[in-house]
């Protein structure tokens, strides 16, 4: 069903491209091989021959310089900080020279906590011996994921200020440098968090919800696109024209419609 609707809606997508140019914001999170699909892994012969689509075909630019331009871009983002993207996916980044922001929580990095999501006893993400490495070398930039990765819009309002603010000075006081972007955990945030990041003094934020970012778009809200282990090239070449972005906006809707119950449960009180 997929390939079918990209099918439909790409040479549409292509022409409509063409004359509204915009930044791609690409979401990964883990480049490992776990022997099984996972939705947030890409393994690395899959990641490597995506950079090299990348590298012949599209213009790779970091987010800032994608925001300041008018031109059509693509962007490289990963969150949560694990090693594997250190140990796997940087070095490939490196060899197609290819810049990318990595979105750090906190409380992972401090290896005090990690994804609730992966059970190993093996470390799952970066320390910051590893991030300030990465940091001197200059290709990958880095923003704030929050302290503690939390579903921000179930928290009241000190606790989510506190993990939008908080993580943004922990990150500065280790980097000694500034956090300009961040990314909120779970694509979950409302109105409230966007305040609470533009007071945080962020840049720009980015979100779950898929299309490309173009002209007039709210900087607190960019858009990204999710790319997995399924994406060969013919996916990965659609993803990228947009082709998928209706399928995408159907399932976010689901997400949202999802975490809208979520909040509602945890507002109820108790029988």
């Amino acid at each position: 069903m997929r390939k079918v609707i990209a099918g439909a809606c790409r040479p549409i997508t292509r022409q409509w491209n063409h004359w509204n140019p915009g930044a791609r914001v690409l979401m990964y999170h883990r480049v490992t091989d776990l022997g099984e699909f996972d939705q947030l892994t890409v393994t690395p012969s899959r990641f490597e021959d995506q950079l090299r689509e990348l590298k012949s075909k599209h213009r790779v630019v970091t987010l800032c310089e994608a925001m300041r331009s008018e031109e059509s871009s693509v962007v490289i983002t990963f969150d949560d900080g694990y090693l594997d993207n250190f140990q796997e996916a940087v070095p490939l980044l490196q060899k197609y020279g290819l810049p990318a922001t990595i979105y750090l929580t906190a409380d992972f990095v401090d290896q005090t906590a990690s994804h609730p999501r992966y059970k190993s006893r093996d470390r799952l993400h970066m320390d910051w011996s590893e991030v300030r490495e990465l940091q001197a070398q200059g290709l990958v930039s880095f923003g704030s994921h929050t302290c503690t990765h939390p579903m921000l819009s179930e928290l009241c309002d000190e606790q989510s200020r506190t993990e939008i603010i908080d993580s943004k000075h922990r990150l500065e006081d280790k980097l000694g440098a500034s956090m300009t972007s961040f990314a909120y955990p779970n694509g979950n945030y409302g109105q409230r968090e966007i305040e609470f990041v533009e007071q945080a003094g962020y840049q720009h934020a980015v979100t779950v919800k898929p299309g490309a970012n173009r002209g007039g778009v709210d900087a607190f809200q960019l858009r990204r696109t999710e790319v997995t282990d399924r994406d060969g090239e013919e996916e990965f070449a659609a993803k990228l024209d947009g082709a998928l972005d209706p399928v995408h906006l159907i399932l976010d809707m689901k997400r949202e419609w999802q975490f809208g119950r979520r909040r509602a449960n945890s507002m109820e009180s108790p029988a």
